[in-house]
């Protein structure tokens, strides 16, 4: 694993590359401030409608680390970064900065957030913090594919919570790179057991699958599961750690 600590340079990101970023959302209330700075008024419009303060802190520190990262690739100020939102609320750049071609995806669950980065591929990932599900049995006939749940149902009850999470974070990182929401039902997504490396998916719409998308699970913290799908191959992860 690359683990890189960069410096607030303007940073390239070549072609063969895609660059996972994670970071703690557990920040001071000095830099929960600064970053409120720079969001954009439907940001701050969001982040006011949290019920709980803990929830409106984090989700300030994942929009304002997100501008941050991308500032840093696009040598702007992190409050000159602007946003255009896909049908199902996927983000983008906005059009005025489009032409740079980097693409990205966030995610954040419990206090971690990750960060996809590329350049001209489409992606998506995806964490969760791992939390107990007692109604584990009907979720999982919802959600995995026959031969996923195959596998599932051969684990030790104590490794079927944590498998769970590893298949869910697969599936939604598709369904957050291909930008279309819950247009394709979990069951068709087919996520192996082993994606230590790209893995290509297996997705029975074929409307999908008009590209090939790639797998890999992305390295987080105990008590979380992340993962990245990317759009085609011949590419290798580069893992990098946010800090204020």
């Amino acid at each position: 694993m690359l683990l890189v600590k960069p410096t607030l340079a303007n940073l390239l990101i070549p072609p063969q590359e895609v660059h996972v970023w994670s970071a703690s959302l557990t920040v001071s209330m000095q830099q929960i401030f600064a970053f409120e700075q720079t969001l954009a008024t439907d940001e701050r419009h969001r982040a006011n409608r949290f019920r709980f303060e803990q929830d409106k802190t984090r989700f300030i520190a994942s929009r304002g680390m997100l501008r941050d990262i991308l500032s840093r690739y696009l040598n702007l100020e992190p409050d000159q970064v602007q946003f255009a939102y896909g049908e199902y609320g996927k983000p983008t750049l906005a059009s005025t900065i489009k032409h740079t071609g980097l693409e990205f995806n966030l995610s954040h669950s419990g206090a971690m957030a990750v960060y996809a980065i590329a350049h001209q591929k489409q992606v998506g990932i995806d964490v969760e913090q791992h939390r107990f599900l007692n109604n584990l049995n009907p979720l999982v006939q919802q959600c995995l594919s026959p031969k996923e749940l195959e596998v599932f149902l051969t684990l030790e009850p104590a490794h079927q919570q944590t498998t769970f999470f590893h298949y869910w974070t697969g599936k939604e990182a598709y369904l957050k790179a291909i930008g279309k929401g819950l247009a394709v039902p979990l069951e068709q997504i087919e996520i192996p057991l082993d994606t230590s490396k790209p893995t290509k998916l297996l997705v029975e719409e074929s409307a999908f699958q008009s590209n090939d998308w790639y797998l890999q699970t992305v390295p987080v913290s105990t008590g979380y599961s992340a993962a990245l799908v990317v759009e085609g191959q011949n590419w290798h992860p580069l893992y990098q750690d946010w800090s204020a």
